[in-house]
Order: C-alpha cells, then structure tokens, then sequence
C-alpha cells in the first residue's frame, strides 16, 4: 500500500506471483514498521513483523509517520501532502530524465511517498473536506478495502504454487497419473490390491 509496483514484463509477473513474500525498499515502509505502534505487535523470534494488525493502527501509525508527533491540524496536513506530491513529482519527472534529484532536495525533502501512492493519498484527505476524523476513516477504509482484496490475491498465489509443486512431486515420484489410470483399468489384480490396501489404511 506504500510503495508503487514498477512495471514488469509477462515474464516478471509470472516470478512475481511465485514469490511468497515482498520486501520493497522504501524509508517510509520501514518507518512504519519501526514504529511502536507496529513493532510491538510481532515477535521477538525470527518473524519480526507482525502477522496482522487493525486498520485504526494502521491510520495512526501513518498519520505519526507522515506528520510527527505534532498536534495534527487541517494546514499541517495540506502543506505536508502538498510538499509530497511536488516532491514526488520531482523525483519521477528525475527519473524520467535519468537524472538524479539535486542535492539542495535530498537534503530537504521529507518521508517521500512513491508518486502514485502520494497522489492517492492526497485524494483521500480532498474527499475528507479537510476533516482530521473522516480522513482517519478515509484511511482505515483504505486498509479494510486493501486486505480483504489481498486474500483473494493470496488465493490465487497459494494455488499457481501449488498447481507447480504438484508437476514438481508427479515429476519426482514418475506419478502418471494416466498410465496408473490405464494400468489400473486392464489390470483386475493390481486393482484388487489398490482395493485391498486402501481397506486397510481406513481400518
């Protein structure tokens, strides 16, 4: 939710979906989950990360995130966004130019959202009308929407891999499943013993 996706080819997609996990590289994605509010929910073991977390932690470890831990007002939060678009927008129009931004903006820039994120954003707070409370909400809507949609994608990817380990073990094991099919239809003994043995697993 906090980073754009970079376009990739048919090819890219296909290792993408294979993969079990992401790790984008993104100083606001790393602030968010070294946050209390965030790090605090995981392990102390080798899962740092929290499996789950509500969308009201969601909204607020953003908001500290992107503002500090200034009282939150209508002008700070319309000045910040403003200056993470104009700083996004420098930055993509940088790399569009294969050009790196200049030094005086790195130096000044604040927590940079990627440019399609912190334009999303920005339209949250408009539909807010400048209301702190609807614009939490606004938020926490967003991460209900997000994670219900990120099942159905976790549905899918469970499947394609196991569709994959499936060929892999067939492969394996030289499991056919037709010529065990054919070998078990003109064979009677063969299936009288399937037959048999699968009796005797259930007993």
């Amino acid at each position: 939710m906090l980073n754009d996706e970079e376009k990739k080819s048919t090819w890219g997609r296909l290792v993408d979906t294979l993969k079990l996990t992401k790790n984008p590289k993104n100083k606001v994605i790393d602030d968010f989950y070294n946050h209390p509010e965030i790090k605090y929910l995981g392990s102390s073991g080798i899962f740092g990360s929290p499996s789950s977390f509500k969308a009201v932690s969601f909204s607020k470890t953003l908001l500290n995130v992107f503002f500090g831990e200034k009282p939150l007002t209508r002008q700070l939060i319309h000045n910040h966004l403003a200056e993470i678009i104009s700083l996004a927008q420098l930055e993509e129009q940088a790399a569009g130019k294969n050009q790196s931004p200049n030094q005086e903006m790195v130096i000044k820039k604040p927590r940079v959202l990627d440019p399609d994120t912190a334009r999303y954003i920005q339209m949250l707070w408009t539909d807010s009308y400048g209301d702190i409370v609807k614009f939490k909400y606004q938020l926490e809507t967003w991460f209900d929407r997000t994670m219900e949609q990120a099942t159905e994608w976790y549905k899918r990817k469970v499947q394609v891999i196991l569709l994959v380990l499936g060929f892999l073990m067939a492969w394996a094991f030289n499991a056919d499943t037709i010529v065990i099919v054919d070998h078990l239809s003109n064979d009677k003994d063969a299936r009288e013993k399937m037959v048999e043995m699968a009796t005797a697993y259930l007993k």
